[in-house]
């Protein structure tokens, strides 16, 4: 009985992971494609700058940029 148990208690676990997965990964894909964008276009992947003002301005106009880049591919497909 408890082999039959622990298969059991295993099955269950692994779909409980799995959910949790899919989860996770719808919550992560809404963000990815903004960092990779970031990462990619702007060139600003690492930042170099060590003062805490300093790197929040870099990475607030980061997504400033991101931000006009994301509306003007809104409007060359006239979504907007």
């Amino acid at each position: 009985m408890d082999n039959l148990h622990n298969v059991a208690y295993s099955v269950s676990n692994s779909c409980l992971h799995s959910k949790q997965d899919k989860r996770t990964s719808r919550k992560r894909a809404l963000i990815e494609r903004r960092f990779a964008v970031i990462k990619k276009v702007f060139n600003s992947a690492h930042v170099m700058v060590t003062i805490v003002a300093r790197t929040l301005v870099k990475v607030l106009s980061s997504c400033f940029y991101f931000n006009f880049y994301q509306l003007n591919a809104l409007k060359r497909k006239e979504v907007i």
